[in-house]
């Protein structure tokens, strides 16, 4: 978002009534899982190590 396009946003959104509804799309990608939803929980870690020792 350039920075007119920012400054545009602020000032219609400024203009906005309470009451009033802002409609906004989102792509699909912006839907998708974080980073961090991405990582491995500290139980799965366990699991995973406990199970690659048990080959050994």
């Amino acid at each position: 978002m350039s920075y007119t396009e920012y400054v545009e946003m602020i000032v219609l959104l400024h203009q906005q009534n309470p009451d009033d509804t802002i409609k906004i799309d989102l792509a699909l990608g912006e839907l998708d899982e974080t980073s961090a939803e991405l990582k491995a929980t500290h139980q799965e870690i366990k699991d995973y190590v406990l199970k690659e020792l048990v080959h050994i």
